[in-house]
């Protein structure tokens, strides 16, 4: 049984990152992501630099393509993501424009965006990963605090629910799974804004999980209750396990990371308040670990053959 169908049963979301080149070029590739999942995020098409290469001009080809074919499988579009301080044009990224202009060019790109793919995609990754490197404040470096100010998030929030009402808004980042510092701050920062009116709906758990991760099932599910308790959806958006690590073997985090994977989703499929979970890449060859981080990993639920591995079959157990 597919772990679509398995997921249907408990009324979750069961989704892949996808790369529109992939998509385009390997049958194989469309073929499985068809058959495991009813959920699609596009991993880097729909990011700014992508969309919008050159002031003014816009490229959605690729975005086209996922959303297109999410359509024409019964499958949901995820949208990730319109305000990031990474992945931005080097015209916007080294333009001199006043706060105003900013403001202005912000406003456009989240309008025409949003607009364009209007009734297509279920959510959108908002704000993705504003709080800075100690995580208990925003990051005062990034490119949107630096021109905007912290208002760019109350913003974003407003401009993308003006322009599609029917679309859940969410705010994204890593390491908050657990009560910490981090996590502790963001709730305080949804909070507020929900207390001023601002259409946010969702926070999305990334999971970046490391080989050494030891999972406090009762925080977690303590950490997932309090945003609950907010009003928001909960879903987990990038999950990946990585097995690499200097302190043990690789053949041991293949045996580790199965264990992973079923710990963290067994605790979250009995608690029932997470309604969607998205793995990071469909396969270990279509990894961001292997291409950004520079590291042979193999984080995903299929090899690079697309054949399923002991996680796949982890995942599934734990959706049973």
């Amino acid at each position: 049984m597919s772990l679509k169908s398995l997921a249907k049963k408990r009324n979750i979301l069961i989704g892949t990152a996808v790369s529109g080149n992939a998509l385009r070029n390997n049958a194989d590739y469309r073929n499985l992501i068809v058959q495991e999942f009813n959920l699609i995020t596009p991993e880097n098409a729909m990011k700014w630099e992508v969309f919008s290469p050159k002031r003014n001009t816009f490229a959605f080809d690729d975005a086209d393509l996922i959303v297109d074919f999410a359509r024409n499988n019964n499958q949901k579009v995820h949208g990730h993501t319109l305000v990031w301080d990474k992945q931005i044009p080097d015209w916007l990224k080294r333009g001199n424009f006043s706060k105003k202009e900013f403001h202005t060019i912000l406003e456009k790109y989240i309008n025409r965006v949003v607009d364009r793919f209007k009734g297509k995609i279920i959510a959108w990754d908002v704000i993705n990963e504003a709080l800075g490197d100690c995580n208990d404040d925003y990051d005062g470096d990034s490119f949107w605090y630096k021109n905007l100010g912290i208002d760019y998030i109350e913003t974003a929030f407003n401009l993308a629910h003006s322009t599609d009402k029917n679309a859940l808004l969410f705010y994204n980042d890593w390491g908050i799974e657990d009560i910490n510092v981090k996590s502790n701050f963001i709730y305080k920062m949804l909070e507020n804004l929900l207390i001023k009116g601002v259409p946010v709906h969702g926070v999305g758990f990334q999971m970046h999980i490391g080989p050494n991760f030891s999972p406090n099932i009762k925080n977690m599910r303590d950490n997932i209750d309090r945003f609950s308790d907010l009003g928001l959806k909960v879903w987990i958006t990038e999950m990946d396990v990585r097995i690499t690590d200097s302190r043990c073997t690789k053949e041991e985090f293949e045996i580790k990371q199965p264990e992973i994977y079923k710990a963290i989703l067994s605790a979250i499929v009995e608690q029932g308040k997470v309604d969607a979970i998205t793995f990071w890449g469909l396969d270990d060859s279509h990894s961001w670990i292997t291409y950004s981080l520079d590291k042979n990993d193999s984080p995903l639920l299929f090899d690079k053959d697309l054949k399923p591995k002991s996680a796949y079959y982890a995942v599934a157990d734990a959706l049973r």
